[in-house]
């Protein structure tokens, strides 16, 4: 089953007024997608299922995803998960509910919704082989390129997997801190320098755009040691080309009908052909360039490996250029679009919701007088554990992939029903880690998973119960969220043998840019600031750009 699909009446809004031919072509795919919707969930309606549905089916729309809010023309995509957890939490979390599962239709395609932890790990235990990544969304991923471990499934994905993680592995990315922190230097420069030119009524900046091309450049340097300098440009053409890419992404994904591969017309119908051309080929060129000039892998190794795309040159594996591609853009738009957008969620939640946790945090950054110069990366682990903590509490509850789409490969057996090849499953990781069996810990005051709370991810060192009433003297360890410390679903970065490979990396990004912010800045939220709301854009992302104003410490 393919994911819900939305885009043939948007194709036909956005392409009606402009350009006729365009509209002509999408009309013919909702034509077709009519009859393919009709026909679905007329066979769907004909057989009676063990586990409830969400009612208020509608002929074409299906389960709508519209929220109040939304104008009468939109079509909500971009509710796709707050109303999947939304229906989970009122239809399939029930006491009636022995099977777990909830059925939804959403245009037309029907997508199981795990409702309970105990489905979830039986879901999770049939991964990779016989319940593997959804189709379409896979499909989606390789249509823009990104060919890589994230699409891959069976052999060629443990092929990959051998080769792309090792470099992305907490011994390796020690290698990466100088890059680290010289992009970092830069943003703190760029955006004192803006406070300093506004005036006193207007020092804010915009988070969004300055923290993607900080990412964009942070990977550039780890992955190939490019410094594409776009953080210091007035316009990233990087940063517009992966916002590009990502939105492409979800808007393949959602469609039933694999337009992009119309001879011609297809890859240019939602407009994002120039951009991945360009991405492209920049990583393209890249690439041959540095294998002009490393012909052997002992000119290599001599070299140290110290980028990631030195690392993988130099490993034992062999990787054909187009799987070396994919997996090199794949790293390139996943580690800077995630990344930037945990940042500016980050951001966001700490001085606007969790403003209780600043002055312990500042104190800690504070410790760390070697921060912005010499700080290692274990002296990094080792000073900031409630910074990192409340990494783990935003990325739980706050990231940017709080679920997984699946499908099954294979006849396979879930929450005692046999289910066929190609049935579509939603696991709601971010409101699983929320019910009992996830294995999330109670925070110190009994807080519970369903609420926030940082400190559940520390526990203080039996040497120094005498600071107990003293967080910033206090030493603590990290209980980093993961199967060995008994969390079973946990959002963020996936869970099970397909977790994210780069989410070590990730981790140290996201904690040493809001530690050299703390350290430099005072924030606060504009008193006219809108609330900020989470969308669907293949991943989770604010849907406005978010202003922050500065003053900066002497």
């Amino acid at each position: 089953m393919n994911l819900p699909s939305f885009l043939p009446l948007v194709g036909i809004t956005s392409a009606w007024a402009s350009d006729p031919t365009r509209a002509t072509v999408w009309m013919l795919i909702a034509l077709f997608s009519s009859w393919y919707f009709t026909k679905s969930i007329s066979s769907t309606n004909k057989k009676k299922k063990p586990y409830p549905s969400v009612p208020d089916r509608h002929w074409l729309v299906g389960n709508s995803l519209r929220s109040s809010k939304d104008p009468w023309y939109s079509l909500g995509i971009h509710n796709l998960i707050q109303k999947l957890e939304d229906w989970q939490l009122r239809y399939g979390s029930i006491p009636s509910n022995s099977t777990g599962l909830l059925e939804v239709c959403v245009v037309g395609q029907t997508v199981l919704v795990v409702c309970n932890n105990a489905v979830a790990e039986e879901v999770c235990l049939l991964r990779p082989n016989k319940i593997v990544r959804d189709s379409t969304e896979r499909e989606a991923v390789k249509s823009v390129g990104a060919d890589g471990v994230f699409s891959a499934h069976g052999d060629i994905w443990r092929k990959d997997r051998r080769t792309m993680a090792p470099p992305l592995n907490l011994k390796n990315i020690r290698d990466y801190m100088p890059f680290l922190r010289t992009v970092t230097a830069r943003l703190v420069q760029k955006w004192k320098t803006a406070t300093t030119k506004a005036s006193k009524d207007d020092n804010c900046v915009v988070v969004n755009q300055d923290v993607l091309s900080m990412t964009i450049d942070i990977i550039g340097l780890v992955a190939f040691d490019a410094d594409f300098d776009s953080l210091r440009k007035d316009f990233s053409q990087e940063a517009n080309d992966i916002k590009s890419m990502f939105q492409t992404m979800a808007t393949r994904a959602m469609s039933p009908f694999r337009y992009w591969r119309i001879p011609v017309l297809g890859p240019m119908l939602d407009g994002s052909y120039w951009h991945m051309g360009r991405l492209q080929k920049r990583i393209g060129n890249i690439v041959k360039a540095f294998s002009d000039n490393n012909k052997t892998k002992d000119i290599i190794k001599q070299r140290s490996s110290t980028t990631y795309l030195e690392k993988i040159l130099a490993s034992s594996e062999q990787m054909s250029r187009h799987r070396l591609m994919g997996n090199l853009l794949t790293v390139f738009a996943a580690g800077s679009e995630t990344t930037g957008t945990t940042i500016t969620i980050g951001i966001w939640q700490l001085i606007h919701n969790h403003r209780e946790l600043l002055p312990d945090l500042i104190k800690e950054v504070q410790a760390i007088p070697s921060l912005e110069t010499t700080a290692t990366y274990d002296e990094l682990l080792e000073g900031l554990p409630q910074l990192r903590a409340f990494f783990y509490e935003i990325n739980r509850l706050h990231g940017t992939t709080p679920g997984l789409f699946l499908e099954t490969s294979e006849p396979v057996k879930v929450a005692g029903i046999t289910h066929p090849a190609g049935t579509s499953f939603f696991v709601p990781l971010r409101m699983l880690g929320m019910l009992p069996g996830s294995g999330i810990p109670d925070g110190p005051n009994g807080e519970s998973p369903a609420t926030f709370c940082s400190q559940r991810w520390l526990v203080q060192r039996e040497e120094d119960n005498d600071n107990a009433s003293n967080n910033v003297n206090t030493k603590w360890n990290v209980v980093k969220p993961s199967a060995k410390t008994g969390v079973k679903m946990s959002s963020g970065f996936g869970t099970g043998v397909r977790i994210c490979p780069g989410q070590d990396l990730a981790e140290l990004e996201v904690v040493y840019c809001l530690a050299c912010l703390l350290k430099n800045f005072d924030m606060t939220i504009p008193p006219n600031h809108a609330p900020v709301q989470w969308i669907t854009k293949f991943t989770m992302t604010p849907d406005q750009d978010i202003r922050v104003c500065l003053k900066p410490k002497l």
